[in-house]
């Protein structure tokens, strides 16, 4: 079973302590069938009507996209994360992209706004994606696990974010900017 912190866990982690962890109460068939209904869904399934607010990075490379798994889950989203306080997008981005990925931006150009459920939890999800031109090779650092390439024939496809499958991976092939 997959966990997330914020609740006791039996398993001790690598200090040897519990680890403080939750179980992950939406599964991925949920989240889809709680989006199909009218207005966004909490656990208890009460109406939410405030998303999270993130900023996502949109960065391709040889007709490849820029992904990232997190430390805690299987999902592969956006690079990216929440506004601080005080923060423009483009400040934003380049925090979280040296914070995650040790790359830094260049530049970065509104593309779309997107709203779903997140996979990390039942809460609805409001992503601001922009294109972003970033120097250095991606490595993995703060709460990332993992950073791949993306492209339509990945082995790992079934494991995108909504917003990846729904919305951003159909608009950017059609747009001929990925394969």
């Amino acid at each position: 079973m997959y966990t997330k912190p914020g609740s006791e866990n039996p398993d001790s982690g690598p200090s040897g302590q519990a680890e403080k962890t939750r179980p992950l109460t939406t599964s991925k068939a949920a989240w889809e069938e709680r989006n199909k209904q009218p207005g966004w869904r909490d656990a208890s399934g009460q109406v939410d009507s405030k998303p999270v607010h993130k900023i996502g990075a949109i960065i391709i490379r040889d007709r490849r996209l820029l992904l990232v798994k997190k430390k805690e889950g299987p999902y592969i989203i956006l690079p990216g994360g929440k506004l601080e306080a005080g923060e423009n997008a483009h400040e934003c981005l380049a925090r979280e992209l040296s914070e995650e990925l040790s790359m830094a931006v260049v530049s970065s150009a509104r593309f779309e706004t997107f709203q779903d459920i997140g996979v990390y939890g039942s809460h609805p999800l409001k992503i601001d994606a922009y294109f972003v031109q970033a120097i250095g090779e991606p490595r993995p650092g703060s709460e990332i696990s993992e950073a791949l390439w993306f492209h339509t024939k990945h082995p790992e496809a079934d494991r995108l974010s909504s917003i990846l499958q729904k919305f951003v991976v159909p608009r950017l092939v059609k747009m001929g900017l990925i394969d």
